[in-house]
């Protein structure tokens, strides 16, 4: 996918660009929002989902009411305002790269946002320990390119379990800095739970985690 989705925060728009351009294009009339938003923009993730979908979360600066929009290139999906307290203040955010939900966190607290019900669920509270990052691994190799992918590996298929695997990193401030823990989850979306598959203790501080192809 050559094409890019950008947020301008002087007009409060969301613009589309393509490689093989020198500038950014403006969305046409949307059927659910206006694309130039007039509110602020909190964040914005892409996921294959049915051919791939962005997802944006956008703030009202008077109200503060915070809306997820959910669109293509082509069509607008899913606008709606969603009740989730202190989203505006999500450290971190993840976004499910095959079924498309957002997950954020709050130090030490981990949620995902119930598109159907407009409201954001808690799926787990690490006590005593702030979360420094939270993703879900996209690996090279599977990124289709031209309806192929660009390249071949023995892993496939177990970079495809890994890769809608969500990644938690934690830590204790109040210890030293063997205190990180790095924590491989499978997630149910359906009953809005976390099921451990690996974790690592006596780390430091992760900020970030990128797996190693091969």
């Amino acid at each position: 996918n050559q094409t890019s989705v950008f947020f301008d925060e002087a007009s409060k728009e969301l613009l589309w660009y393509n490689l093989s351009d020198a500038y950014c294009h403006h969305f046409g009339p949307g059927r659910l929002f206006n694309f130039k938003t007039d509110k602020d923009l909190l964040y914005l993730g892409y996921t294959e989902k049915e051919g791939g979908q962005y997802v944006a979360l956008l703030q009202a600066p008077d109200t503060k009411e915070v809306y997820l929009a959910r669109f293509s290139l082509y069509d607008q999906l899913y606008y709606e305002k969603i009740t989730a307290p202190m989203i505006d203040k999500a450290e971190q955010f993840a976004l499910h790269p095959a079924v498309g939900t957002l997950l954020y966190s709050i130090g030490e607290q981990l949620y995902a946002v119930d598109e159907t019900a407009k409201e954001s669920r808690l799926l787990a509270t690490f006590d005593g320990a702030v979360i420094s990052k939270i993703k879900f691994n996209s690996f090279l190799t599977l990124i289709p390119t031209d309806h192929a992918y660009t390249g071949k590996t023995a892993n496939e298929e177990r970079y495809k379990t890994l890769q809608n695997q969500l990644i938690v990193c934690t830590y204790n401030p109040l210890l030293t800095d063997a205190s990180g823990t790095f924590t491989l989850f499978d997630v149910d979306l359906n009953q809005w739970t976390l099921q451990e598959r690996f974790s690592q203790e006596g780390l430091s501080k992760i900020v970030d985690v990128v797996y190693k192809e091969r």
